[in-house]
């Protein structure tokens, strides 16, 4: 009568086992029982219950989600890590506008300095920091425009003229987005006639819509304010991508100047070439774009 039990056990396992969607950690665990009671036979021992099998299958299907959920999580990191370095690396050769930025002084104790050599878990870890404070800044930077050129009186109660400005702008225009908070970014240079305006929306899509129509409404503002240069809009940058802005702006005005008419123009970090010409303006007005994106 024990072998009939056992058999009995065996079907009754196999059962539970025996599925033809079955993944391969399923069938390993599977294949694992099998060999397990084989040698229960043979020592004369208790072979599984179907309680254990159904327990043991539980924690093998669970094993087998949790290295997918690893997989799925490497896989994004490295995805992120690619999209950071697409995002930072230059995309023009050297030049002495990129050179002349000042290297990091960030401080390092000496000790933990030996340590990270030593170490390479401390340089694994510091990488992954890093690049997670890259992620949440790009996060941070991709709900938020920048205006250049607005009017600026350099006093702290610019803010309550740059409110009624936005107001003004929103009301005229139904379509345009209304942003949440603005503010002036602070410029390290005294000769800086216009502060640039760092304004804030609630999305993502909120933000690409202003970029888009920003244009479109200001030119039907009735009372639109009056500047030496063009009011223009552009979104949040990096330091990173600012300093290629600064170059990219600075090879447009000489091939400009060169060609006697705008030709070119920059548009978020690309150079484009105008259909129709238009004429250079009487003067220029040195105008800051930020001491940060």
């Amino acid at each position: 009568m024990p072998d009939a039990e056992q058999t009995s056990t065996l079907s009754a396992d196999s059962d539970v086992l025996d599925d033809g969607t079955s993944s391969p950690t399923t069938k390993r665990t599977r294949t694992a029982l099998k060999r397990t009671r084989k040698s229960a036979r043979l020592a004369g021992g208790p072979a599984a219950t179907k309680s254990e099998a159904s327990v043991i299958l539980t924690l093998m299907n669970r094993i087998a989600k949790l290295e997918n959920f690893a997989i799925t999580l490497s896989s994004k990191f490295e995805a992120q890590e690619r999209l950071i370095k697409k995002l930072t690396s230059p995309t023009l050769p050297p030049t002495p506008a990129l050179a002349a930025i000042p290297p990091s002084k960030k401080r390092t104790c000496a000790l933990y300095a030996d340590i990270v050599k030593s170490d390479p878990l401390a340089t694994q870890v510091s990488a992954r920091l890093e690049l997670a404070s890259s992620l949440r800044t790009l996060d941070e930077k991709s709900v938020v425009a920048v205006l250049e050129n607005v009017p600026d009186n350099l006093q702290g109660n610019q803010s309550i003229s740059d409110n009624i400005f936005l107001d003004k702008l929103c009301a005229s225009c139904p379509s345009l987005p209304k942003p949440v908070l603005n503010f002036r970014v602070k410029c390290v240079s005294p000769t800086v006639e216009c502060r640039p305006t760092k304004v804030k929306f609630s999305t993502q899509n909120d933000r690409d819509i202003f970029i888009r129509t920003f244009s479109k409404a200001l030119r039907e503002l009735p009372d639109r304010p009056a500047t030496k240069r063009p009011i223009r809009v552009r979104r949040d940058m990096t330091r990173d991508e600012l300093t290629l802005l600064r170059s990219l702006r600075k090879k447009c005005f000489e091939a400009n100047q060169k060609a006697g008419e705008i030709r070119y123009f920059v548009r978020d970090l690309e150079i484009v070439q105008l259909t129709t010409p238009r004429p250079l303006p009487p003067s220029h007005v040195p105008v800051a774009p930020g001491q940060s994106a």
